[in-house]
């Protein structure tokens, strides 16, 4: 009985490390993907119009062999657009994997996403893979961490005047780019970073940096009633309500009302969401910031925890298009500033269904 118990343990041991082996676990990392996002620096001057932009999708798909462009590219109605997570990804994840691609491929990705990104908007989306890099122990490999992780998925088929999107994912990062023409929106898009930030070339890097200090900069500038009308609890929840998953919902409004602020708090405010709105190019970016600033005085801002930085903390902005939330992470109490996840949806956009859908256009 004890040899076969010997035997057992034997063999379900082998079997975990086979598993583990070929699911790429004890596999050495892949540095290209990381030295290429660090490495890559955008022109002075970017072609952000339609035609731009279809082009350089199509540039990319034309770079991929036939078996990486079927994992790559879908139609638009395909279930796989709905299917980002936060999660770090598995090997059942469609997209081009940034560690299956050469560096001419890499580089076209990134060129692509140049092209439908605000200067701003690329270097957070190419901070958050650098970041997930330093989760991992130099050296090591973790299935669904670090650059190598990443995706480049496409939707529908690139053309200036046809509607078409981009989702780049992994952990930390789901971006969802809907374009039709000069129309796009960001809706829904997972922003996190985990740690908060990290050295590059001598330089602090800091993915949500912006997301991060004009909020504690709004908090701090209430006063009185006002504050204390926003900040609902004194302790921070580290779980999002429209996470993935979950689109469609509509938590309820909490906090202060933005016809309650002054309007210089107001202007904050609208500042503070301008942020994660100026991830898109500014043409389209500057159209969303003037929807927005039309609905401020029925947007609603709410914060839970403490207001001194780097603080266990969460915040929610919601009006009738806007759902903003911004929660760190408590898995590690002494530093859960150093774990964060954001959300951005319009809940009257989302996947850009008002101009993606020629039944649905305004």
């Amino acid at each position: 009985m004890k040899k076969r118990i010997i035997i057992g343990i034997f063999l379900t041991t082998a079997v975990f490390f086979l598993y583990l082996f070929f699911t790429g676990r004890f596999a050495p990392p892949n540095p290209l993907p990381s030295k290429t996002l660090s490495s890559y620096k955008l022109p002075e001057k970017i072609d952000r119009s339609p035609k731009a932009q279809a082009q350089a999708a199509r540039d990319f798909l034309s770079l991929l062999d036939e078996h990486m462009r079927e994992q790559t590219q879908f139609p638009l109605d395909s279930p796989e657009r709905k299917k980002w997570t936060n999660h770090p990804p598995k090997h059942s994840e469609k997209g081009a994997r940034l560690g299956d691609l050469t560096q001419k491929q890499i580089e076209a990705g990134l060129h692509l996403l140049s092209t439908i990104l605000s200067k701003e908007g690329f270097y957070r989306v190419r901070n958050v893979p650098l970041a997930d890099d330093h989760i991992v122990p130099e050296g090591k490999r973790y299935v669904g961490f670090g650059a190598e992780d990443f995706r480049l998925v496409i939707f529908g088929e690139p053309a200036e005047d046809s509607p078409w999107a981009v989702q780049f994912d992994g952990h930390h990062l789901a971006v969802n780019i809907n374009i039709h023409g000069n129309q796009m929106s960001l809706s829904p898009s997972l922003i996190g970073t985990e740690p908060h930030q990290f050295h590059l070339d001598g330089e602090v890097i800091r993915p949500i940096k912006a997301f991060t200090d004009k909020a504690y900069a709004l908090i701090q500038s209430l006063a009185g009633e006002q504050k204390k009308k926003a900040i609902i609890s004194e302790t921070s929840e580290d779980t999002q309500l429209a996470e993935p998953e979950f689109d469609g919902f509509i938590p309820d409004l909490q906090g202060i009302k933005g016809a309650e602020l002054s309007s210089s708090h107001k202007a904050q405010l609208l500042g503070l969401i301008a942020e994660y709105v100026r991830s898109l190019p500014e043409h389209a970016a500057q159209v969303r910031i003037q929807q927005l600033k039309a609905e401020i005085n029925e947007i609603h801002f709410s914060w839970c925890g403490p207001t001194t930085e780097k603080s266990a903390i969460s915040y929610r902005i919601q009006g009738p298009s806007l759902i903003i939330e911004y929660a760190c992470q408590l898995f590690i109490p002494e530093r859960p500033f150093d774990h964060i996840h954001t959300i951005y949806r319009d809940p009257s956009n989302e996947y850009g269904h008002r101009f993606m859908n020629p039944s649905t256009r305004d």
